[in-house]
């Protein structure tokens, strides 16, 4: 599976569509902030099933659920 924005990469590229580096650093940018909404959601979702004892910072498991549900590399 792959995020929104990824998508929309392998978009750009099948079409040919020229990407400039100013709009190459944004995606970058804004993949990172993608993936670091997504990793807060799941870590979230843990804390409405367990309750909210649990420490954000100690659920590593976000990491895993990401890269496990998203095709992170990048061709």
């Amino acid at each position: 599976m792959k995020t929104p924005l990824q998508e929309f990469k392998n978009f750009m590229n099948q079409h040919q569509y020229f990407i400039d580096n100013d709009l190459f650093k944004k995606y970058h940018e804004l993949l990172d902030k993608e993936k670091e909404v997504i990793k807060r959601a799941y870590k979230q979702g843990v804390i409405d099933e367990y309750g909210d004892t649990i420490d954000l910072d100690t659920i590593t498991e976000a990491e895993e659920y990401y890269n496990r549900t998203f095709n992170t590399k990048e061709k």
